[in-house]
Parts: structure tokens; C-alpha cells; sequence
């Protein structure tokens, strides 16, 4: 099966509590059975287990804090069950509190997004320049396009390389690392071509 994740900006405590409900079926959550394209065998519904069963040990919740009110909750957004990863919004932190990054307020804001994940023993966030700063293990990373340039860049270093390893598998990788299990391939089903 593969990863499903969402990534959901929470300016409350309450928020990551709808968040985490509406990600997750029950126990943990109280996402609806309602069917949808989940469940299509073209999608996820001919897993081993089957979707339903299988997609709460398969889904990375990560909130993102971004506002003055999400400081306030950082602890509690942190401790919610089911939430995998909280995220520092760099450019949207610093847009809604009113704090230039770089600052002494804003690196305490940032600070207290860091704390709040690491007293909840969740994954820490943040944008891919911050690779260097203790704790982020997880990263936003840049555009579409430059995700597609860079692919470029590694298939033009490894000729050999087969064309699906150079994909930018970047959500893959993401929840690989979140969840430190490997992931299995999803076979391609064939593409219909009308006639």
C-alpha cells in the first residue's frame, strides 16, 4: 500500500482534533467508511487487509503551526494521537505574528514549535534551508519545477539509472523517513486507451 499523507495548517488545539478525525477511521478517528476512490481496486482497495483496515498504520499526519493562536496550542497541536509531525511555517509564522525571520522574536517563536515537537516526541519540520538546524528531520521542499530540474541533474550524473528510480518520489521519501518503514511498490496498472 502506499503512503497516504496530509499536511494541514492548525491555528488551534481544536483544529489538529478535527484534522486528526477526519484523517483517520476509528478508533483514532471518525473518518467516514463512505467509499470513494479509495476503495476502488484501481486505488487502494485491492490491498492486502484491504484499505479500511490497513490505511490508519499507513497515513502521516503532519499539522503545521503558523499562527500567533498556534503558538498558544503548540503543546497540545504536538500531543494529539495520530499526528505524526508538527511543522514550523517559516513564511506563514512570520507572516501572521508580524515577526521578520531572523529576529529574536521570531527564532522564540520557532522555538516553541521546536519544543512542542520534541516534548511530544513527534517529527520536527520545517523548510528544506533549515536542514542544518537541530531536530528537523523533515522538510518542505522546493517546487514542482526545481523537484523536476533536479531530476534531471541526477538522471544526466547515473545514465543507467532506470527512468521510475529517477522520479522525484519525494512524497515516498518523505514518509519513509517519517515513519522509518519501507514502502512497498504499488504495481502500475495499464492505461486504457479509447478507441
Amino acid at each position: 500500500m502506499r503512503w497516504s499523507w496530509w499536511c494541514r495548517p492548525s491555528t488551534r488545539h481544536a483544529e489538529a482534533i478535527e484534522a486528526r478525525n477526519w484523517t483517520y477511521f476509528p478508533p483514532l478517528g471518525r473518518r467516514s467508511n463512505g467509499g470513494g476512490q479509495a476503495f476502488d481496486a484501481g486505488m487502494w482497495g485491492g490491498v492486502p487487509g484491504g484499505y479500511r483496515n490497513t490505511i490508519n498504520d499507513n497515513v502521516v499526519l503532519i499539522e503545521m503551526i503558523e499562527t500567533l493562536d498556534g503558538l498558544k496550542d503548540a503543546d497540545e497541536i504536538a500531543k494529539v494521537p495520530g499526528v505524526t509531525a508538527v511543522f514550523a511555517a517559516s513564511g506563514d509564522l512570520g507572516n501572521f505574528s508580524g515577526f521578520r525571520q531572523g529576529t529574536p522574536d521570531y527564532e522564540r517563536a520557532i522555538n516553541i514549535v521546536h519544543d512542542a515537537a520534541i516534548k511530544a516526541g513527534k517529527r520536527l519540520c520545517g523548510p528544506f534551508a533549515w536542514r542544518d538546524r537541530p531536530d528537523f528531520t523533515c522538510f518542505q521542499g522546493g517546487s514542482e519545477t526545481a523537484a523536476i530540474r533536479a531530476r534531471r541533474r541526477r538522471r544526466a550524473r547515473q545514465p543507467g539509472e532506470h527512468a521510475a528510480q529517477a522520479g522525484s518520489g519525494t512524497l515516498r521519501r518523505a514518509a519513509e523517513a517519517l515513519t522509518a518503514a519501507p514502502l512497498r511498490k504499488k504495481p502500475r496498472r495499464p492505461r486504457r486507451t479509447r478507441s
